[in-house]
């Protein structure tokens, strides 16, 4: 007799392709509850708050795809609130890019899913990006908002820059405020003619008597010669062609200096553009102390 094979039995048919990446991100969420994050790892999150008084949940979302809904069968981020459909939406990870990231697709929802007042059929997250699953102005309507911080590096410069504008903005408002209180100065004051006196150390011994009559008043700058101005500038203002009135650098430098001197005053960092301003508004706004805010109003002058 002939020996009977017993009936084979039917392969279980495959699961569509989608029934097959649910359940793969099922199991990776099962993994991800019980195995721990590399703390080292960058992982992006999903904060979930089924409604405005629900404290959020935070999913780390390490795979590429993600259904939420409300299915317990069918999702792998169960989001169980009235306004949320069965399959709602789902996270994919876009991978073309450079920078992966996630987007957030709707899945023929019933309510949608908004960023502020409107609804989006597809939007890509990124990092604090709030999302709301129905129309935002209900009170049951869940929220869900994307995590995905850049790296320290990143967050340092954004938050240098962000300290820097903060500064300066608060310099130019000053300035502008200081600008506003500067008198005017037109006409311009009468300089007072005459001819030069040297005097020897003790400020009263004349070096040479004053020949008034072959005194001469120059009315331009041209008229003093090329080597004068440039002295002048060499002495009391190298940065004089580029500075803006105020030198921050020979600020800085004076500044550390007199640090270092505990207090004794060895140098000043005045502009030939400030000693102007002490000399035209020293007696009705800039003042003639030696200080701090004499210096700040030469500046805003």
């Amino acid at each position: 007799m002939k020996s009977q094979q017993p009936p084979s039995q039917p392969k279980s048919p495959k699961p569509p392709k989608s029934k097959l990446m649910t359940q793969i991100n099922q199991l990776t969420q099962v993994v991800n509850g019980v195995l721990k994050i590399n703390p080292k790892e960058r992982v992006p999150k999903l904060e979930v708050r089924r409604s405005q008084k629900d404290k959020p949940e935070t999913y780390d979302l390490v795979g590429d795809r993600y259904i939420l809904g409300r299915s317990t069968s069918k999702c792998d981020i169960v989001v169980q609130t009235p306004l949320v459909s069965q399959v709602h939406a789902q996270l994919v990870r876009d991978r073309t890019k450079k920078k992966a990231q996630f987007i957030l697709q709707d899945q023929d929802s019933t309510n949608g899913i908004y960023r502020a007042k409107q609804r989006l059929n597809s939007v890509p997250l990124r990092h604090k990006m709030k999302i709301t699953l129905g129309p935002p102005e209900l009170a049951e309507a869940a929220t869900i908002r994307y995590i995905d911080p850049p790296p320290w590096y990143i967050r340092t410069v954004q938050y240098t820059g962000i300290g820097i504008g903060a500064i300066a903005g608060m310099i130019v408002f000053a300035i502008g405020y200081e600008v506003g209180r500067v008198p005017d100065l037109k006409p311009l004051p009468v300089t007072q003619q005459g001819p030069v006196e040297v005097l020897a150390g003790d400020g009263v011994k004349r070096l040479d008597p004053t020949d008034i009559a072959n005194h001469t008043e120059y009315n331009t700058l041209a008229e003093f010669g090329k080597f004068l101005p440039n002295a002048v500038i060499a002495s009391e203002d190298t940065s004089f062609y580029w500075n803006i009135g105020v030198d921050p650098v020979g600020v800085a430098r004076a500044l550390v200096t007199n640090v270092r001197s505990r207090g004794e005053r060895l140098e000043g960092a005045s502009t030939i553009t400030q000693q102007l301003a002490r000399n035209l508004l020293g007696k009705t706004y800039v003042g003639t102390d030696d200080s701090a805010g004499r210096k700040w109003r030469e500046a805003a002058a």
